[in-house]
């Protein structure tokens, strides 16, 4: 019940947001455009709730892009992202050939097409950089009302433990009465993972930075302390990811400097500090940086890509084959089978024990096809960023990359529809896919 009232918090602070969103002279007077702002922002917003408000908002934006398209008849411009994205998806489809697990990899796939989708959408929608704006705000808005609800159960969790707050455990891997320090920062909604959580937020940190470039001492001022409780954050919930997001969040601050030389100067400073800073701190971060769990799933991953380097599993059949590899290791030494002797349904229930690694995991599901199609997915995003100089935007793909280096995100819903609402031009930039 303290998690629906949260929310309902959270969604009441956030209304003004919305609001102004229908109001920008682009949408004022038509419904339909009104409409997919509205959406658009509503799905933005979400990724600071749970994944299943963001999927219900996916279905709102493909509503409302298709009465756009009906109302507006708007030119259609073929992007190489969605070329690249129907690929890697249409590849997989193809994988069912050989995949011992049809009915897994079937249900991948149906969740797969939102990403597809939302790479397809940028073709027809075409929203002022005014609109645009007001709706990067309202995700920045529900942004910041997420990292103060999160601060706040920190504080009351500290209270209803009877712990001083430094007496947190930020630098080391370690649970608070029982229960990861996630689960007690997030304890407002029903959604814990720390990393997608705190990708949500970086994002948003990244977009305040663009938003308040060219605005006054005091949306600077909001936007400092704003990354500042980010931070905090990532500290309280103690993720490692969540650190070097943050890291390159701050450095978007060096784009509010007037010239290159300043920049310059700066970056050294940072560079300097920054390293004394680490070095300062080397031992906690090398008990944090240990992961015994992810090393036994990415040495598990590496043995079968040597066995079936061509074709992979196939989609959906990855998970039990590496989990079971895993398990049974001292008595298994046949890499590619599935062990006689595991338990076949406790490793079929295990789904989040994928190789921590989007490039290996796309390998080992679907062999040298599916890892080169995926990273022609991130080149052509990057490409275009750079394309455009897109500062902004490349440092959130960076971000995401970080991410697909520790993560699988294209195998969890979170991080497929953040991937998506980057392909639809979340970047805070002026997209040539926008005019």
């Amino acid at each position: 019940m303290n998690n629906l009232y949260f929310t309902i918090f959270g969604y009441l602070v956030w209304l003004p947001w919305l609001i102004s969103v229908v109001r920008t002279p682009y949408t004022r007077t038509e419904w339909h455009k009104q409409l997919l702002a509205l959406c658009w922002a509503g799905f933005l917003t979400a990724f600071c709730f749970e994944p299943v408000t963001t999927y219900y908002f996916f279905g709102l934006v493909t509503f409302a892009t298709i009465l756009y398209c009906v109302k507006e008849r708007p030119a259609f411009h073929l992007t190489p992202l969605a070329v690249i994205a129907s690929c890697y998806w249409l590849y997989y489809f193809i994988t069912l050939l050989w995949t011992p697990s049809v009915p897994k990899g079937t249900t991948w796939l149906v969740d797969t097409l939102p990403l597809i989708v939302l790479c397809w959408l940028p073709c027809w929608t075409h929203p002022s950089e005014q609109t645009k704006r007001s709706v990067l705000r309202t995700f920045v808005s529900a942004a910041g009302i997420m990292v103060v609800l999160s601060i706040c159960c920190w504080l009351i969790s500290c209270h209803q433990l009877s712990m001083q707050p430094w007496q947190w455990p930020i630098l080391q891997k370690a649970s608070v009465a029982g229960f990861y320090s996630y689960d007690w920062v997030f304890r407002f909604i029903h959604y814990h993972h720390p990393t997608y959580n705190n990708l949500a937020l970086c994002t948003a940190g990244v977009v305040a930075v663009y938003l308040s470039k060219n605005r006054d001492w005091k949306y600077k001022t909001g936007t400092l302390f704003m990354l500042i409780f980010i931070t905090l954050t990532s500290l309280l919930i103690q993720s490692r990811i969540g650190l070097l997001f943050s890291g390159l969040m701050w450095f978007c601050l060096l784009f509010w400097l007037p010239s290159k030389k300043a920049m310059g100067i700066a970056l050294t400073s940072i560079m300097i500090l920054g390293g004394a800073m680490l070095y300062a701190v080397r031992q906690p971060l090398q008990q944090m940086g240990k992961d015994p769990v992810r090393a036994e799933l990415t040495e598990s991953t590496w043995q079968f890509i040597k066995v079936k380097p061509w074709t992979g599993t196939g989609v959906g059949a990855l998970n039990p084959i590496v989990i079971c590899h895993t398990i049974n290791k001292p008595t298994w030494p046949h890499i590619g089978e599935i062990s006689p002797t595991a338990k076949l349904e406790d490793c079929r229930t295990k789904t989040h024990m994928l190789p921590h690694n989007q490039w290996l995991a796309d390998w080992a599901h679907g062999g040298l096809m599916a890892f080169i199609f995926a990273i022609l997915l991130y080149a052509t995003m990057g490409y275009s960023h750079i394309k455009k100089k897109d500062c902004y935007g490349i440092i959130l793909l960076l971000i995401f990359c970080i991410l697909s280096w520790l993560e699988p995100p294209l195998f969890i819903a979170k991080g497929m529809y953040l991937f998506g609402a980057l392909a639809m031009g979340v970047t805070p930039s002026r997209s040539t896919w926008f005019t």
